[in-house]
This record gives structure tokens, C-alpha cells and sequence, in this order.
């Protein structure tokens, strides 16, 4: 089954995912890594975070655009920040893996 998207309205529908493609771009973006996003879970990381997941639709849109659509479409910032931590979690279901064993590291 395929990581699921979560759509934004902002100045159109995006279809948010935080899938293999979006972490390395997002690590490559932020200059941290996934593993280190609790610890720094402030506003940047959130739209740092955003970026990485609508460059999917916009390869070229830069940082500060991404900031702009949210200033100017978005109801409000918990909402851009609801968004970003659904698809997040779509990505990272709770119960997946359950019974899995990790693989062994040689």
C-alpha cells in the first residue's frame, strides 16, 4: 500500500505526502534529519517541512513562496500545521510493523 496524501487548500489543492522522496529532500533542505524533527519542532522545521512536500507539485518554488502561500491562503497556521503533522503520521502509521522484526545489520 502506498503512503496516502493529505490535501491543503491554499492557493490550489496540494496533495501533501511525507514519503521516502519527501524526508530526503526535507534532510536535504533542513540540514537535519528526520530522527532529529521532534527535538526541533519549531515553526521552520514545520514549513521546512511543507516545502519538501509541495515541491512535489513545484520542483522550482522557493522557501519564502512556500511562506507567502501560507500567509496568504491559509486560514490560520495550526491549520498548515494540522496538515503537515496528517500526512507526517499517514506516513508513520502506528500500527504498521507491529509484528515485524527489523532487519539484522551486518
Amino acid at each position: 500500500m502506498a503512503i496516502p496524501f493529505v490535501s491543503i487548500e491554499l492557493d490550489k489543492v496540494y496533495n501533501l505526502r511525507f514519503g521516502m522522496r519527501e524526508q530526503v529532500e526535507f534532510e536535504q533542505l533542513a540540514g537535519m534529519t528526520c530522527a532529529e524533527i521532534e527535538d526541533n519542532a519549531g515553526i521552520t522545521t514545520f514549513a521546512k517541512i511543507l516545502w519538501a512536500m509541495v515541491r512535489r507539485d513545484n520542483k522550482d518554488i522557493t522557501f519564502a513562496e512556500v511562506l507567502d502561500l501560507v500567509d496568504n491562503y491559509a486560514p490560520s497556521e495550526s491549520y498548515v500545521m494540522e496538515k503537515v503533522t496528517e500526512a507526517m503520521q499517514a506516513a508513520f502509521p502506528a500500527d504498521a510493523g507491529k509484528n515485524a522484526k527489523p532487519p539484522k545489520v551486518k
